[in-house]
Formats: structure tokens, C-alpha cells, sequence
């Protein structure tokens, strides 16, 4: 199974950086925003809290955290979330980014990913 989105940097990346600092950001958001591949693939329960400690969160951050299992396909809420296997940990031990014209990386610019699992 694969996960698809579109993604881009906050804000615009200053010149100054040249393509450097472009290729440097998107190089961060895949290995931050990437390791949760397994996770999403998988359909496991991926927060640092139990499902049933979302109703007691910041208004923000459980909009965030239940449009995310949504999205996900987790279900809707926290008998449909605690079903779930959780994780222990993740770690980015390796992984892999084709560009195919670096030059013309613009991290600040819209981009579609693709990630997959083989295994894990």
C-alpha cells in the first residue's frame, strides 16, 4: 500500500540559500514527515497519548489529531482508535530521495510524494 500527498515548506525558502537550502528542506520533511509512512500504511495508532486522552487535549491539537485518523482511515473516534495496534518507537534509519533535476527543487513550492513499505 502506498500513501500520497502533497507537501511544500512553510513559508518561501530565501534565495540566498540557493538550491541548497531547497534540496536541505525537502531532505528534512522526508525524514520528518516520511517516518510516519509505516504507520499510516499499516493503520496503526502513532500519538504520544492514548485514544482515550484526546477528548482532554487542546481543541487544536485533537482537531489535528482526529482530522489525521480520518484521513488515515482509522475511524472517528476513540473506540474505533484504541482498536488499533500502536507503535513503540519509529526511527529514520534509511531511506532514499530521487531528484531528478535538484536544480529545480523548490521546496517552498508545491510537490506530490509518494511513499510505500515493503516491509516493516
Amino acid at each position: 500500500m502506498r500513501c500520497r500527498v502533497w507537501n511544500r515548506a512553510r513559508g518561501t525558502i530565501s534565495a540566498a540559500g540557493g538550491h541548497a537550502a531547497h534540496l536541505n528542506a525537502l531532505a528534512y520533511m522526508s525524514d520528518s514527515y516520511f517516518i510516519g509512512t509505516v504507520s499510516r500504511v499499516h493503520r496503526l495508532w502513532r500519538f504520544p497519548f492514548a485514544p482515550s486522552e484526546v477528548a482532554d487535549l487542546d481543541p487544536a491539537l485533537r482537531a489535528h489529531v482526529e482530522r489525521s485518523n480520518r484521513v488515515d482511515g482509522l475511524g472517528d473516534g476513540p473506540d474505533d482508535w484504541a482498536a488499533r495496534p500502536t507503535v513503540g518507537m519509529l526511527v529514520s534509519l534509511d531511506h532514499s530521495i530521487y531528484f531528478h533535476d535538484p536544480r529545480r527543487v523548490r521546496a517552498d513550492e508545491w510537490m506530490f510524494s509518494e511513499m510505500d513499505t515493503p516491509w516493516a
